[in-house]
């Protein structure tokens, strides 16, 4: 898990769960800080970070809920690449994939 600042202050948390040699991300922006971009912010730097710190893994995804246009937008924003459509916690998402980038 990172944590996000802003002036001092945490603004957002991102997590990652390593399975099967694989990361699921998840992350959460403090709605004090919401509108101003932070969701990608913390895509990218999380996630930059997370493959420096773990480099035996070579890709993370994510799910978004289907009607959760913010999160749907910061993942695009941040690189990530769509791959279809599942149910891993029993409501219609999107499957977004970053891969590592090449060393």
């Amino acid at each position: 898990m990172y944590v996000l600042e802003c002036d001092g202050r945490s603004a957002g948390q991102i997590r990652f769960e390593i399975e099967k040699g694989e990361a699921e991300i998840g992350f959460s922006i403090d709605q004090n800080h919401r509108g101003r971009g932070l969701g990608t912010e913390i895509l990218k730097l999380g996630t930059l970070r997370f493959f420096g710190d773990y480099p035996t893994i070579e890709k993370v995804h994510g799910f978004v809920k289907a009607t959760n246009k913010p999160s749907i937008k910061a993942f695009q924003a941040a690189g990530f690449h769509e791959k279809g459509k599942d149910y891993p916690h029993g409501e219609k998402s999107l499957k977004f994939i970053c891969q590592r980038m090449m060393k």
